[in-house]
């Protein structure tokens, strides 16, 4: 028991928790945040002296019950989305489709429609952890939903339209997916005609 008071000044104690169902890394990463303690979850979960002796040490210590207190932060960051959310649009307007149309003039409007028609071009956004796109590519796939976006990006012909360039890349389109309290890089394909 002494030792684990000694692990605790020393910034040397590891807790280990019970997996929580359904899994989320947020409980996780709220109390390595809050309480500067390095977290584990091992299989199969045993509670040791020494375990439990971290959590009393810690309670009594910030004078709470740390677990349910990070629970409690871990469950309202996952409610609210903090914890894990899609990537969503932040701008007015309802899709990539209708921002491109909004943003382009009637001349570039009517050059594009000469170009290519009415036909469907799909547009190959990478979001960073920003929520900044990135223009990836621009085609004219054979679209296949059991492929991921990146390898359906690069099948069918590519083609690079300055117009639309322009509109995407670099700008903060979006609010970036959240896992487990996390930012992620993120693809996104959209379907486009003129």
């Amino acid at each position: 028991m002494k030792q684990a008071e000694l692990d605790l000044k020393a910034d040397l104690a590891i807790l280990k928790l019970e997996k929580p169902i359904p899994f989320s890394d947020t409980q996780k990463k709220v109390i390595e945040r809050e309480f500067r303690i390095k977290t584990e979850y091992p299989i199969p979960f045993i509670e040791s002296c020494y375990n439990h002796q971290l959590k009393v040490l810690l309670s009594e210590k910030h004078n709470i019950d740390f677990l349910k207190y990070t629970l409690k932060i871990a469950d309202s960051i996952d409610r609210s989305g903090n914890g894990n959310s899609n990537e969503k649009l932040i701008i007015e307007e309802n899709s990539i489709q209708e921002y491109i149309q909004n943003h382009i003039s009637k001349k570039q409007k009517r050059f594009l429609r000469k170009k290519y028609g009415r036909e469907n071009l799909y547009l190959a956004l990478q979001i960073d952890i920003t929520g900044r796109s990135w223009f990836y590519s621009l085609s004219r796939p054979e679209l296949d939903v059991s492929k991921p976006i990146a390898q359906n990006a690069r099948s069918g012909e590519q083609f690079m339209e300055p117009i639309i360039y322009e509109l995407v890349n670099g700008k903060k389109l979006f609010r970036p997916r959240v896992r487990n309290g996390i930012p992620e890089k993120t693809m996104q394909m959209v379907k486009l005609n003129f």
